[in-house]
């Protein structure tokens, strides 16, 4: 599939009709949404944790998200953080972010996100695009191998 030029929305919905499908014939359930943001989330099977994709400031991303209560999300986060090496290992090196705010300030967000990253952004040529949905769509299922079985206590 080629990516077309046009509005940035038009380039999210290119770029994510075409990983979104190739996900799903890899048994991933989406979260429904508007392609045309630069994310889109998968469900992970638990409330309050979701595997998602997007284009980030710095950079193209395939990622754990926690965003259940504050304490909930801290409490599966230092657990992860326990098994980090043993995690990156299986993944490669990550991003561990506790808090993800842009201004630095960590008193008043509740998500935390492990994340892998790669240089990349919608605008770029239709072959680097083609380049991060491959390379989404390996790591994407190598998440849901390595975390879904760590995230099981956390469950409803």
């Amino acid at each position: 599939m080629v990516f077309t030029a046009g509005s940035r929305g038009e380039q999210y919905q290119s770029f994510f009709r075409r990983f979104v499908r190739d996900a799903v014939a890899r048994g991933f359930e989406p979260i429904k949404g508007r392609d045309e943001r630069n994310y889109r989330h998968f469900r992970t099977g638990l409330t309050g944790f979701r595997y998602s994709i997007s284009f980030a400031r710095d950079g193209f991303r395939v990622e754990l998200a926690m965003e259940s209560s504050r304490e909930k999300n801290r409490e599966a986060f230092e657990a992860l953080n326990g098994e980090r090496r043993a995690i990156e290992e299986e993944l490669g090196t990550l991003i561990w972010n506790r808090d993800d705010r842009r201004d630095g300030r960590t008193d008043d967000r509740k998500a935390c996100r492990i994340y892998a990253l790669r240089d990349g952004g919608i605008d770029n040529s239709p072959s680097k695009l083609s380049e991060l949905n491959d390379w989404a769509l390996l790591r994407l299922p190598r998440f849901r191998d390595v975390f879904g079985p760590l995230l099981e206590k956390f469950g409803d």
